[in-house]
């Protein structure tokens, strides 16, 4: 909770306007208290709330980093390799559990580090890890520790939307990255459409064409950027500044 607060802190010293300060908050560490009603207003008509909140993308990105940083870690104790070979699973995971708890452990980041956690082990004693199957763990643990979650919209939202993903998956096999991007877009566009008229009392008919162009510049630009900035600033690197600007 201090982490998170400095943080936030450093967010709000840096040049920024204060919709940009609150939407950084927001995808840094899932504290979206700054964002105004209009704001949030102008993102559901446009079909990207989703992109305001952490989630697995981020999750991911950060156990990518630890794997990284555990295999490299390997490497220089050659000697030893054979004996440590779960040291960049076990890196990813520490170092998901260490953001998800930065991000005060929400519920899709919950989901994100249940499935995470299938994988890996599935990995380490040699088994396979299906993602419909882990998907599935996912909602038992979060039920079980959570049992009122199934009466939010969260929980429906974010376990759909991974659910349409995989199912969409499973008819794709063998098209190109291009067919597959849109294909994706166009069914999660339509998936989540009746979800937000239960939920929100509307939904956005231009939501496929918003996120073909915010996802990629959240997910390659913006969450990158601010997750690499966090770091530098818990390190004390100056560099931080330029990095949320």
């Amino acid at each position: 909770d201090r982490l998170r607060q400095k943080i936030n802190e450093h967010i709000g010293e840096q040049p920024l306007t204060a919709e940009s300060a609150a939407i950084l908050r927001a995808v840094t560490v899932a504290d979206g208290s700054g964002i105004e009603p209009k704001l949030w207003f102008l993102f559901q008509q446009f079909g990207l709330s989703h992109l305001l909140v952490v989630s697995g993308t981020h999750v991911t990105m950060v156990a990518a980093a630890g794997f990284i940083l555990g295999a490299v870690c390997l490497r220089l104790l050659a000697p030893l390799s054979s004996r440590l070979r779960w040291l960049p699973g076990a890196a990813a995971i520490l170092s998901a559990c260490f953001y998800g708890a930065l991000a005060g452990l929400t519920l899709p980041v919950q989901r994100a580090l249940c499935m995470l956690f299938c994988f890996v082990l599935a990995g380490l004693v040699g088994r396979r890890s299906g993602a419909a199957n882990s998907l599935l763990l996912a909602a038992s643990v979060v039920l079980v520790l959570t049992p009122l979650a199934a009466v939010g919209s969260g929980f429906w939202l974010s376990f759909g939307a991974v659910g349409a993903l995989v199912w969409c998956a499973l008819w794709q096999r063998g098209l190109g990255g291009g067919m597959r991007l849109l294909q994706t877009q166009a069914a999660m566009s339509l998936f989540m459409l009746p979800l937000g008229a239960l939920f929100f009392g509307g939904g956005s008919v231009i939501a496929m064409l918003a996120n073909l162009l915010m996802i990629p510049l959240l997910g390659w630009v913006v969450v990158p950027l601010a997750l690499l900035a966090a770091v530098c600033f818990l390190g004390g690197w100056d560099v931080a500044a330029v990095l949320w600007q």
